[in-house]
């Protein structure tokens, strides 16, 4: 019974997380209002809102105008695949690993869509896991290290300023061994992915959250 409350509550929070994401994909304001179809601005009842449940009956359009607004592999991904993963986030790590994983679906879905990502939020929160943390004088300069060699690929551009903040909230997260492999894990899937798909850039952060899974899977 504690396992399914658990998912339901994981199944609000990333639907929760999805919808700013697609606000802030459409260039809409985050908080000013109650959920709406992003193409009539209908806003939405309370019955068009019950997650999974909703996106069934509706088939993933909207009542009102009955625009699309999300495909079944969308839905599968928000309301079957991320709520799982975080309710495992939820089980095996800490409250703090939670926040990150719903933190890097939202930059994820973000630069998915739009190659870049509202990076204010992942550096507070990075900050935050700085002060939390309390790191040792060896940490810092780790830190500092993987800092100015992120910083300088971005300006070469090679990664986006977005990524930053990302890879070093993995470098507070992650011991040394385990940040190099997060490192090579989120590498290696963007190579993949630029192998086989015609797109002549890829999102950056949305490997560097597979990693930072598939890094949380293989250490539990």
């Amino acid at each position: 019974m504690n396992t399914i409350l658990l998912y339901l509550i994981n199944l609000v929070i990333a639907s929760w997380v999805t919808c700013l994401a697609d606000r802030s994909i459409a260039d809409r304001p985050l908080w000013t209002q109650r959920s709406y179809c992003l193409a009539c601005h209908h806003v939405l009842s309370w019955y068009d809102l019950i997650p999974l449940v909703s996106a069934f009956i509706l088939r993933g359009h909207c009542r009102s105008c009955q625009a699309p607004y999300a495909t079944w592999k969308r839905l599968l991904l928000v309301e079957g695949v991320i709520p799982l993963i975080g309710l495992f986030v939820l089980v095996t790590g800490s409250w703090t690993m939670v926040v990150t994983f719903y933190l890097l679906v939202f930059l994820a879905l973000e630069d998915w869509a739009t190659m870049t990502c509202t990076v204010f939020p992942a550096w507070i929160w990075a900050g935050f896991l700085f002060l939390l943390k309390e790191p040792s004088s060896n940490d810092i300069i780790c830190m500092v290290t993987v800092l100015i060699l992120v910083t300088l690929l971005s300006v070469t551009k090679l990664l986006g300023w977005g990524d930053v903040p990302v890879i070093l909230i993995a470098c507070l997260i992650f011991d040394s061994a385990n940040f190099a492999l997060f490192i090579i894990v989120a590498c290696l899937s963007t190579l993949v992915y630029l192998l086989v798909s015609t797109r002549r850039q890829a999102p950056f952060i949305p490997f560097l959250t597979l990693a930072f899974v598939l890094l949380l899977i293989l250490t539990h």
